[in-house]
């Protein structure tokens, strides 16, 4: 009778032991349950896209934007601007196609990629869709924005901007229009306002040299050297074309001092000749004054009076003067004519 009761109480024991276990394990087991299925429940309703209306644009990477019941501050994922507030180039230009993008789309939706969702400065990190077209593609395509990466997982659109970015460097606009404005980690001024100074003074030279092409004078030459020799390393084809200019005037200058020399020659002795026939009318003049007889002689002082082959002689302004081309004698008064034999014409 007592091994009876022992046994009985054993099973019963036993029995109980094994109730209390398959009740504790069942509810540890609805209990992860639970849990996974509110963590799943939570992942299901974080939402990562929004329907969003403008408020205003900041700058050329950011705006604000309602969404979420709330108006929040929106920093393009993945592009940077040239800052507004430093009124770095290229700033305005940007800022101002955003708004304007933003302004044109009929539906604008707002999204955050697989990484972080805010900088430290607490704007949200986004993409900006206008109906369908990415922002940023497009700012980074016009060459308005640099493509920089996320540390974290924000690369989903990483290689749909890096492609768009590659073709505005290759056509040199905007930030790339200059090189060494834009770097890897921003944009450098200082290399821009030297390039654009540089460009300046190109300009200028160019200008120079066009007008002493146009009118080759030693002045506009020296203006045009001085101003090519202010570029900032030269510029060799300014510098060739000047050479080219200054040959030209240098044979014009050349060519001026031979007609110079030839005039002066000329003018020299058209004074000595000038001279000489002043002496010979004052020589001519004292010797009549001398004689008392009028001296016909030319401006070497010799004698202006004809004598034929027929013995006559033949005065300037006589009837016969001009017609008696083949004078045998010359002299230089009447009476010196007489004296040889000659007589005066009957007429």
């Amino acid at each position: 009778m007592k091994n009876k009761k022992l046994l009985f109480g054993i099973v019963t024991t036993l029995l109980s032991l094994f109730i209390v276990s398959g009740c504790g394990e069942s509810q540890a087991k609805d209990t992860t349950d639970s849990s996974k299925e509110t963590i799943k429940s939570s992942q299901k309703q974080e939402k990562t896209d929004f329907q969003a209306k403008l408020a205003n644009v900041i700058d050329g990477e950011s705006a604000k934007f309602n969404y979420d019941q709330k108006e929040k501050t929106v920093k393009y994922l993945l592009i940077d601007a040239p800052e507004t507030a430093s009124n770095q180039p290229f700033s305005n230009e940007a800022k101002v196609r955003s708004e304007a993008l933003i302004k044109a789309a009929k539906v604008i939706k707002v999204e955050y990629d697989q990484g972080q969702h805010q900088d430290s400065q607490k704007n949200d990190l986004m993409y900006v869709w206008l109906d369908g077209k990415l922002l940023q593609e497009t700012l980074v395509k016009e060459g308005l924005a640099r493509v920089t990466e996320d540390n974290t997982d924000n690369d989903s659109q990483l290689q749909l901007l890096q492609k768009a970015q590659t073709e505005a460097k290759a056509q040199k606009i905007g930030i790339w229009s200059v090189d060494g404005y834009a770097t890897t980690t921003g944009f450098d001024v200082a290399t821009y306002n030297t390039v654009k100074e540089k460009e300046a003074l190109i300009e200028k030279a160019t200008l120079a040299v066009k007008q002493v092409e146009g009118n080759q004078t030693r002045d506009n030459y020296n203006l045009a050297i001085s101003a090519v020799q202010a570029i900032p390393d030269g510029n060799s084809e300014l510098s060739n074309r000047l050479i080219t200019v200054n040959n030209s005037i240098t044979a014009k200058e050349q060519e001026a001092e031979q007609q110079r020399i030839v005039a002066e020659k000329q003018a020299q002795e058209a004074a000595e000749k000038a001279e000489a026939e002043r002496q010979a009318q004052e020589q001519a003049a004292a010797q009549q004054a001398n004689s008392g007889e009028f001296q016909y002689v030319d401006a070497n002082g010799q004698g202006t009076i004809k004598g034929s082959r027929n013995g006559i002689y033949h005065v300037p302004g006589s009837t016969y003067y001009d017609r008696t081309t083949n004078p045998v004698a010359m002299f230089k008064t009447i009476s010196e004519a007489e004296q040889a034999g000659y007589r005066a014409p009957k007429k």
